[in-house]
């Protein structure tokens, strides 16, 4: 017999042991319950580091396979995981936005904090803004934090790059007086001609 006909003889064994002893095996899970679960929690902290790379070879070997069981799942339970996401952003954004500070930008809530502190909660351009609103600027170059900004003066760099030409451009255009049109009155107009 060859080494893959016994591990399948086995495993149909093992199957058909467990399918006429489902029961018994039920009640010792359900009276053993905290017993297992320390013996369980002990046996994790004493392997984490195998069982993590276990864990990741597993996840690298069966990635395509993982990743279609997952988008199937989701397919079927699409409302009810829309409603748990729901309810756990709603009960931990304040975690989630430490995490994202640290993620992002480096920082610690305390240095967040620090910077808010140094600007008086206010956006460091415009002055407006309450605490809720700022948003962490830092440079698209070097990835360091430069300071705290409302959401319209952040975008406001962010959609000019960061380029200070830019920004001096659009300083001289806002100095500019108004354009004043003198339109003839006339209703015979040659708009193509006044258009060249």
């Amino acid at each position: 017999m060859t080494p893959d006909e016994k591990r399948a003889k086995r495993k149909a064994y093992q199957k058909a042991y467990n399918d006429a002893h489902k029961e018994e095996r039920r009640a010792y899970r359900e009276a053993h319950k905290e017993e297992r679960s320390v013996s369980n929690k002990a046996y994790y902290l004493a392997h984490k580091e195998k069982l993590s790379e276990y864990s990741k070879a597993y996840h690298e070997a069966h990635r395509e396979e993982l990743k279609a069981k997952k988008k199937a799942y989701l397919e079927i339970h699409r409302e009810a995981h829309k409603a748990r996401c729901k309810f756990y952003n709603e009960t931990h954004k304040a975690e989630k936005r430490v995490r994202a500070l640290q993620y992002t930008f480096g920082l610690s809530l305390s240095e967040y904090s620090l910077l808010g502190c140094r600007a008086n909660w206010r956006c460091e351009i415009c002055g407006e803004c309450g605490k809720e609103k700022l948003h962490v600027d830092h440079c698209h170059a070097t990835g360091k934090v430069r300071g705290l900004l409302c959401p319209s003066c952040n975008k406001m760099l962010g959609y000019a790059f960061d380029n200070l030409d830019t920004l001096h451009r659009a300083i001289a255009y806002l100095q500019k007086p108004p354009v004043e049109f003198n339109w003839p009155d006339s209703p015979d107009v040659n708009w193509d001609a006044l258009c060249k």
